[in-house]
């Protein structure tokens, strides 16, 4: 991201069509019974050989690097590089989310405690375009609002945990919405 020219380079929409397209995929797996059985059994695998790759790739510099750590300190060794997403990055992170998508669905199956955590955090899960966009405006809101100068981060959890909270609201009534359209509808895309 950055300015190229006359233009403002925000979202790189190039690099994250792999990913989404690769979430959708994934998706329609696990909708089908026998297939996301099968791609459960997979996840934890695939994850870790994900989250190999990456710590390797960072490990090693250069390809897949879209800057090398500045020092040999662990916390500068994981700072991957989100906005374009660095390889390392989406390995990183597509490696971390199968880790918790096997470990979620594991907890749920077998109707351990954590499943109605599972439930909760599904709410945002079925509707993450709402999610992404309110939770945009909401904490820069809330940042304008409370914190007009930087702040630590142990004053920062408590207005994170706390947005969540009509964030909750916000996807579950959107995800609502969204099935009551029809399947052709673009409103079930958001």
């Amino acid at each position: 991201p950055g300015k190229s020219g006359r233009m403002f380079l925000l979202y790189p929409l190039l690099p994250w069509l792999s990913l989404v397209t690769l979430g959708m995929w994934l998706g329609r797996k696990l909708a089908d019974r026998e297939q996301g059985d099968r791609a459960l059994r997979w996840a934890p695998i695939l994850g870790l050989g994900f989250i190999a790759a990456a710590l390797l790739l960072r490990a090693l510099g250069g390809f897949g690097n879209l800057r090398p750590p500045r020092d040999g300190g662990w916390i500068e060794f994981l700072n991957f590089i989100k906005y374009p997403p660095a390889l390392v990055f989406a390995l990183f992170m597509v490696g971390t989310n199968l880790l918790l998508l096997s470990l979620l669905a594991r907890l749920s199956r077998a109707g351990r405690p954590l499943s109605a955590v599972v439930e909760f955090l599904a709410v945002y899960g079925q509707a993450p375009l709402c999610f992404y966009v309110a939770h945009l405006f909401l904490y820069a809101a809330t940042a304008k609002l409370f914190y007009p100068t930087p702040t630590t981060l142990v004053r920062m959890y408590p207005v994170w945990i706390a947005g969540l909270i009509p964030l909750y609201f916000l996807c579950r009534f959107y995800r609502g919405f969204k099935d009551r359209k029809p399947p052709e509808s673009l409103w079930r895309l958001f």
